[in-house]
């Protein structure tokens, strides 16, 4: 018999995990961002042409994602 407590346990912990991670992708413009740089290395100032994005919002978005560990410097 399978031990549902103990299953219920660990997925209360793990839903607050999942639960920030997701939230990483509330926003718009993030999913097209990482889309954006996965394609390849760019600067911010490369990133901002492309997408048309502000650089204190893109560089807000780029903290983000860097925090969570998503993007690297």
């Amino acid at each position: 018999m399978i031990d549902i407590s103990l299953s219920l346990e660990v997925m209360q912990e793990r839903a607050v995990e999942a639960a920030d991670f997701m939230r990483l992708f509330s926003t718009p413009s993030r999913p097209i961002l990482l889309c954006h740089i996965a394609q390849k290395e760019r600067s911010v100032g490369e990133i901002q042409d492309d997408l048309g994005l502000k650089q204190p919002g893109l560089s807000q978005q780029l903290s983000e994602l860097r925090q969570a560990g998503v993007v690297q410097t």
